[in-house]
């Protein structure tokens, strides 16, 4: 984990709380919040509403607990260690759990119930729990299966990433659930787990192995090398 990825992943935390005590004074819509919603109101079509909040529900936090698990297990069985596993696990867990903790904090109230559309959210809106186990899910998955990868790939992976962020956000925005600020707040918390957490999880079990080396394989923080797997399942 390097030092611009922790000053970076502070920066983030930072602002959101900044923005966050502002709004635990006044929750109400701040410019860029009042200037987004009355764009998508006079914009609605209600033909697209079944579709997006379809959508939306697959970036819940159900779903994104079910893509997690299923993700995890595949850097499992390629890796044969927990290593990126655990990083993926992590990085939600801790983004979950920073959103959690900010979101009844500042308890912010959601846009008005007769702007929602297909669902009616009744909890707190700062930041969105939806957008924030997305992006986290999607940044720590883009960061940690390119790890050894070229630049060019890292990049396309980090954009992908970010085009599912911003399109579960348009999703809640389009819905009326959360407000703007909501969504980029969710964004900057699930990036700032993403950028320091699977080097903490690394780091985690790299310490782990120094102090137990007699630790079996699959707790390493790295995949095991290819020569490494045919031998444990030839063995096997």
């Amino acid at each position: 984990m390097t030092l611009t990825r922790r000053v970076a992943a502070t920066l983030l935390l930072t602002i959101v709380c900044a923005v966050g005590i502002a709004l635990a004074y006044n929750g109400g819509p701040i410019g860029i919040d009042r200037q987004i919603m009355s764009s998508i109101l006079g914009h609605r079509n209600d033909a697209l509403v079944p579709g997006v909040s379809a959508i939306s529900d697959l970036f819940g936090p159900l779903m994104v607990t079910a893509w997690t698990a299923i993700i995890a297990i595949v850097f499992i069985l390629r890796d044969r260690t927990i290593g990126r596993a655990a990083a993926v696990v992590a990085g939600v867990t801790a983004a979950a759990i920073v959103a959690e903790i900010v979101k009844l904090a500042v308890a912010r109230p959601r846009p008005p119930l007769q702007y929602h559309l297909a669902t009616t959210e009744m909890t707190y809106s700062y930041p969105s729990g939806h957008v924030t186990g997305t992006c986290a899910l999607a940044v720590t998955t883009a960061l940690v299966a390119t790890v050894t990868a070229s630049a060019a790939v890292r990049r396309w992976a980090v954009i992908a990433a970010v085009m599912v962020t911003v399109f579960a956000a348009a999703t809640r925005l389009y819905l009326a659930v959360h407000w703007m600020s909501d969504v980029l707040a969710a964004c900057a918390v699930g990036i700032a787990a993403a950028l320091v957490i699977p080097g903490l999880v690394a780091a985690g079990l790299d310490e782990l192995r120094q102090r137990r080396p007699e630790l079996p394989a699959w707790c390493s923080a790295r995949p095991l090398p290819t020569t490494t797997r045919k031998q444990t399942y030839v063995h096997r």
